[in-house]
C-alpha cells in the first residue's frame, strides 16, 4: 500500500455496551496520538471489535464463544423498544486514503419480539442468545430484518462534496484497504502481542504479505504458467504432440491446475482449530500448492497438539478416556430418559385434561345413548339416509306407492304437486343433521368409553401414569450414576479435559494422514519431473531439422530459465527481508527493553520460526515474561511497518498493562521516534496510562505517568469511556481532568 491511510472517525450506534450514538474523531499524525481511556468492562476492546465488525463482520478481541454472551445490540436500548418495532445497531468508519475519503458502514436491524429467558434459579433469569450467520448474537425471540441489514462502502474524492457508492465489489475493496488476515498487525490488543510468539505463522504472514513478497511469488508462478501454455501448443507429428501432452499434464499436476488451465481446488476443507471460526477455504487439488497447504496446517496442528499436552498436564489420559466413555454413554442415556419423561408427562397431562370429561359425564353419556337408541328403535332414519332416499325417488320419477313423480315443467315452474312435496321434504331433512350427529356420537361413546369402561380408564390414565413414573425413576437412577462417574473422574472428568483429549486424538490422526500425503505427493512430483526431463530429451531429438519446432523448444527453455531466475530472486529477496526484519526488530527491542543485554540476539530462521537465546545460549522465546513478549512483538510490528512501508493506522488495546515500570519509562521515550509519520491510537485503562510509574530501581527519574512522559514528546488527544447503569458513552477530555490531583 503506497498511500498513507488514517482513521478520521468512528461512529458507533447502540453497539454492545455503547448506548446511543457515540463518535470519536482521531488525531492525524501531525496532530499527535489519540488515546481512549476506560476502566475494564467499559468497552475498550469492544471499540476495537466495532471496527473489526464494520470491516469484516467479526469480533476477535476479548470475545468468548458462549451461549450466554451479550447481544451485539445494546441491551438497555433493546429492552426499551416495544414488541413489533425494529432495533438497530451500526458502526461507521471514515478513512482517508491519500486525498480521498472512504466511508465504511455496517448496519444490523432486528424485529423485537417476545425475548426468551432461561431460569437459572428461582429468582435469576438469563437472556437466551441465538447466532445469526455464525457471528452476531441476538436475543431469542428477535428476528433479523434482512432488508434493513447491510454493508456499504462509499467514497468522496478530493474536490467532491458528497459520498457516492463505490463501483467495486465491497469485499474486494476492503481487501485492498486492509486484508482481514493482516488486520491483526494493525488492530492490536495486548493479549495478541503477549502471545505473539506462540504462533510463528504470524511472522511468516507479516513478512510475506505486508512486504508484498507474495507479488513476486505470483510473478514466478505466472511465468511458469506461460511456459506450460507454450509447451501445450500443437507440434510436428503425433509422437511429439503426445510427449508435450505428458509434460503439460505433469506441469498441471505440479501447479494444481485443471484441464482448462485454472487453479483446481479439492473439496477437503482446511484444518481449523476446534472452537475457532470455520472458513470456506479448501486445499489445492494437487502438487506443490497442496503440499504448501498441508505443511501450513501441519504446523498449526503440531503447535495445537503441544498446547494441549501442556494443558492436560499430569492428568492420566488413558484412565480418563475409559471413565469418559462411561460418562458419555450415561449422559446420552440421561438425555433420552429426560425426553421420554417429558413426553410421558405431556401425554398423561393431556389425557387428564381431554379425557376426564368422559369420567365426570359417564351417566349423562349413558342416558344420551339410550335416547338415541330409542329413536332408532322407533324407525327414525338418519337424515343423511332420508336425503339419499328422496333423491333416488326423484331420479326414478315413481314413488314406491306408484305415484307419478316425473317432472312437469310449465313456464319454468314444476306443476307435479307430488314431486314438489318430495322435493320440499328432501330439502327440509338435508338442513337437519341432528339424528346423524347423535348416531355418530353414540358409536363414538360406545367404542371409546362404555363398551370397556375399565379398559378406557387403564389405557388413558393408569398406563400413562406408570410410564411417567418409570421414566422419572430411570432419570433419577441415571443422574445418580452420572454423579458417581463425575466424582471418579475428578479433575480428569472436567468437560475441558474431555474435549482436550478428544481434540488431541483427532489432531494426532490428522498429522499422520497429512504427513503421509505430503510424502506421497513429493514422490509423485519427483517421478513426474523425471518423466518431463525424458520427454523433453525425446522432443529435441524428434524436432531434428525442423527449424520452427526447434525455435519453439528454444522459447520454452527461455521461459523455464526465466521462471528459475525469478524463483532465485524471490528466495534472495525473501532472505534479505527476513534478515532486515530480524535486525530491525532486535534493534528496537534493545532500545525499549530494560536489561535487554540478557539476550544474545533475536533470530528469524528460514522457515520463519524464531529464536531468542540468552547469554548462556539457552532458548528463551517461549519462556520470556508477558511484558518481554509484548515488547518483542511490538518491536516486530514496528519494524514491519518501517521496512515494508505498509501505511495503515495502528490501534493498540491495553498495550502496557503487564510492562514493568522501567520498561514503560523507556517505551514512552522511544515510541514516538520509531513510529514516525504513523497514526497511532491507544486504548488503555487509567492504571496503565495515568498512574505514576514507580522507580523501584532508584534511578531518580521521577514518578511520572506514561501519559505525561509520552506527551513531553508528542501531543495526545484523549477520550474517556464512561459507563453508568450498563450504558457506555464516550466524550473528549483533557489530560489534566483525569490526572490525580489535577496535575
Amino acid at each position: 500500500m503506497a498511500e498513507h491511510t488514517r482513521i478520521v472517525s468512528v461512529e458507533i450506534n447502540n453497539f454492545r455496551q455503547f448506548y446511543g450514538k457515540q463518535k470519536i474523531e482521531f488525531s492525524s499524525r501531525e496532530e499527535g496520538f489519540t488515546t481512549i481511556l476506560g476502566e475494564s468492562g467499559h468497552g475498550k476492546s469492544n471499540l476495537l471489535n466495532a471496527i473489526n465488525w464494520c470491516f469484516y463482520k467479526n469480533e476477535p478481541h476479548g470475545k468468548k464463544d458462549s451461549a450466554g454472551a451479550s447481544p451485539i445490540i445494546n441491551t438497555k436500548y433493546l429492552l426499551e423498544q416495544n414488541k413489533g418495532t425494529s432495533a438497530r445497531t451500526s458502526v461507521k468508519v471514515i478513512l482517508q486514503i491519500g486525498d480521498d475519503l472512504y466511508q465504511i458502514s455496517r448496519v444490523l436491524t432486528v424485529m423485537v419480539g417476545d425475548i426468551e429467558y432461561e431460569a437459572l434459579t428461582d429468582d435469576v433469569d438469563v437472556m437466551i442468545m441465538n447466532k445469526w450467520e455464525k457471528e452476531e448474537k441476538i436475543p431469542a425471540g428477535c428476528e433479523i430484518i434482512g432488508s434493513e441489514t447491510n454493508w456499504l462502502i462509499t467514497k468522496k474524492a478530493k474536490g467532491q462534496t458528497d459520498f457516492t457508492k463505490i463501483p467495486e465489489d465491497f469485499a474486494y475493496k476492503m481487501n485492498q484497504i486492509l486484508p482481514k488476515r493482516l488486520s491483526v498487525f494493525f488492530l492490536l490488543d495486548g493479549e495478541f502481542l503477549e502471545k505473539f510468539w506462540d504462533n510463528f505463522e504470524r511472522v511468516e504472514e507479516g513478512i510475506e504479505e505486508i512486504s508484498h513478497l507474495h507479488l513476486l511469488s505470483s510473478a514466478e508462478k505466472h511465468v511458469g504458467d506461460v511456459s506450460i501454455s507454450r509447451s501445450t501448443r500443437g507440434g510436428n507429428g503425433s509422437e511429439k504432440d503426445n510427449l508435450q501432452k505428458i509434460i503439460s499434464r505433469n506441469q498441471y499436476y505440479e501447479k494444481s491446475l485443471g484441464e482448462d488451465g485454472n487453479i483446481q481446488m479439492s473439496e477437503k476443507p482446511r484444518w481449523v482449530q476446534l472452537g475457532e471460526e470455520e472458513t470456506d477455504e479448501t486445499y489445492h487439488a494437487t502438487g506443490t500448492p497442496r503440499i504448501k497447504d498441508l505443511e501450513h496446517d501441519l504446523k498449526k496442528m503440531q503447535r495445537r497438539s503441544q498446547d494441549i499436552s501442556r494443558e492436560i498436564g499430569s492428568v492420566n489420559a488413558a484412565s480418563a478416556k475409559v471413565l469418559q466413555k462411561q460418562f458419555d454413554l450415561t449422559e446420552d442415556l440421561l438425555k433420552k430418559a429426560k425426553k421420554a419423561k417429558i413426553d410421558a408427562e405431556n401425554r398423561w397431562r393431556d389425557n387428564l385434561i381431554d379425557k376426564s370429561i368422559y369420567v365426570f359425564a359417564k351417566t349423562a353419556i349413558e342416558d344420551s345413548v339410550k335416547i338415541i337408541e330409542s329413536h332408532l328403535q322407533k324407525g327414525d332414519l338418519p337424515n343423511e339416509t332420508k336425503t339419499i332416499f328422496t333423491n333416488d325417488l326423484l331420479e326414478r320419477g315413481t314413488c314406491i306407492c306408484e305415484i307419478d313423480l316425473k317432472s312437469k315443467i310449465v313456464d319454468s315452474n314444476e306443476t307435479n304437486k307430488h314431486r314438489v312435496a318430495v322435493m320440499k321434504e328432501r330439502d327440509k331433512v338435508s338442513q337437519d343433521i341432528g339424528l346423524d350427529s347423535a348416531v355418530s356420537m353414540r358409536v363414538s361413546f360406545r367404542n371409546k368409553v362404555l363398551d370397556d369402561y375399565n379398559g378406557f380408564l387403564k389405557h388413558n390414565f393408569g398406563d400413562l401414569e406408570k410410564i411417567f413414573k418409570d421414566a422419572d425413576g430411570l432419570e433419577n437412577d441415571l443422574n445418580r450414576k452420572l454423579k458417581g462417574i463425575r466424582d471418579q473422574l475428578g479433575d480428569a472428568g472436567d468437560k475441558k479435559i474431555k474435549d482436550l483429549i478428544s481434540e488431541q486424538d483427532q489432531i494426532i490422526e490428522g498429522i499422520k494422514d497429512d504427513s503421509d500425503e505430503v510424502v506421497k505427493i513429493n514422490v509423485t512430483l519427483a517421478k513426474k519431473n523425471d518423466e518431463n526431463g525424458e520427454c523433453k530429451r525425446k522432443i529435441i531429438k524428434l524436432v531434428g531439422k525442423d527449424a520452427r519446432a526447434a525455435k519453439e523448444i528454444h522459447q520454452i527453455q527461455i521461459w523455464d530459465k526465466a521462471r528459475l531466475q525469478l524463483q532465485k530472486i524471490y528466495e534472495e529477496l525473501k532472505k534479505d527481508t527476513r534478515i532486515d526484519m530480524q535486525n530491525k526488530t532486535w534493534e528496537i527491542f534493545q532500545k525499549i527493553l530494560f536489561e535487554s543485554e540478557e539476550f544474545k540476539k533475536f533470530i528469524i530462521k528460514e522457515d520463519y520460526t524464531c529464536s531468542l537465546p540468552n547469554q548462556e545460549s539457552v532458548e528463551q522465546i517461549v519462556d520470556i515474561s508477558a511484558g518481554q513478549s509484548l515488547f518483542l512483538a511490538l518491536s516486530f510490528v514496528t519494524a514491519l511497518r518501517e521496512i515494508t512501508g505498509y501505511k495503515f493506522p495502528l490501534v493498540i488495546d491495553s498495550p502496557i498493562g503487564k510492562i514493568s515500570g522501567t520498561n514503560r519509562f523507556n517505551l514512552a521515550k522511544i515510541l514516538p521516534d520509531y513510529l514516525k509519520d504513523e497514526q497511532l491510537t491507544f486504548l488503555a485503562t487509567d492504571t496503565e496510562w495515568i498512574s505514576d510509574i514507580p522507580d523501584m530501581g532508584g534511578t531518580g527519574r521521577g514518578a511520572n505517568s506514561f501519559a505525561e512522559l509520552l506527551q513531553l514528546k508528542i501531543p495526545i488527544k484523549h477520550f474517556l469511556i464512561e459507563k453508568k447503569k450498563g450504558r457506555s458513552t464516550v466524550r473528549p477530555v483533557e489530560l489534566k481532568e483525569i490526572m490525580p490531583n489535577g496535575r
